[in-house]
């Protein structure tokens, strides 16, 4: 039987290749996203590639959505439960803008830890009588706050605790709460970080196969490092006294 999945943040480009090999097997997908044109494409390539049914929803994360209520449109749309929810989607910003602009901060936070939080707060609802995956794809930047993008990574590490006390909440459940914490990768979003090292940048198509793995796992672990070894590379920066990190950073 095939499986039902909602895609919050449709076209991020590592969101996308994980579609694809979902869409090998024939799965169901509701995409959401706020660019028509990007979803409408994208549409056409999961049913290409052997997607059943393809739903585009436009819908802007920025804006005030009721997330409980589409949850249940989701599943009307798709004429079953849903399996997997992916949330994929968030802004990098500027950090200097953001020291001196509350409204462009703001605008950031609400994006990456507010609307997130929301959607995790109406999977915690849908699948507390159903069985499912919620997976949230995190980002590195959330385990110590770092001159160049505390403001992004203060929104992730928030995130971090939400999935983390959901993963908890739904232990001894088949429900499952991923927080798949990601390094750098080569994607739009890295190539606007300065200083990004080429040489830990990982490829996207790699990384999509590992986390279409994961959520295939029957007993998932509630966090991942992606690619593995920023496990270890972030355990070091973590255990950095203050004097060394602030003078690298």
């Amino acid at each position: 039987m095939s499986k039902n999945l909602v895609i919050l943040g449709a076209t991020s480009e590592i969101g996308m290749e994980v579609n694809k090999l979902f869409a090998q097997e024939g799965c169901n997908f509701i995409l959401v996203g706020r660019s028509e044109e990007s979803l409408k494409t994208h549409k056409e390539v999961l049913k290409h590639r052997g997607a059943n049914k393809v739903i585009s929803y436009f819908l802007d994360f920025a804006d005030e959505n009721d997330e409980v209520k589409l949850f249940n449109l989701f599943e009307e749309k798709l004429e079953g439960p849903i399996d997997i929810i992916f949330l994929n989607y968030a802004v990098l910003g500027r950090q200097e803008e953001e020291e001196v602009n509350l409204s462009f901060a703001m605008k950031n936070i609400y994006i990456n830890f507010i609307s997130a939080f929301k959607w995790a707060f109406a999977a915690g609802n849908y699948f507390k009588d159903k069985d499912g995956r919620f997976i949230y794809l995190n980002s590195v930047a959330a385990e110590r706050g770092r001159r160049g993008n505390f403001f992004y990574g203060a929104s992730k590490s928030g995130m971090k605790t939400i999935m983390e006390g959901f993963a908890n909440k739904f232990a001894y459940s088949n429900t499952f709460f991923i927080n798949i914490k990601l390094g750098i990768i080569k994607t739009r979003m890295s190539s606007e970080v300065k200083g990004v090292s080429s040489f830990l940048a990982y490829d996207p198509i790699k990384t999509a196969r590992k986390i279409f793995l994961i959520t295939k796992l029957n007993k998932p672990r509630s966090s991942y490092y992606l690619p593995y070894f920023w496990k270890y590379i972030m355990l070091i920066i973590k255990l950095l006294p203050e004097k060394i990190l602030f003078k690298i950073n």
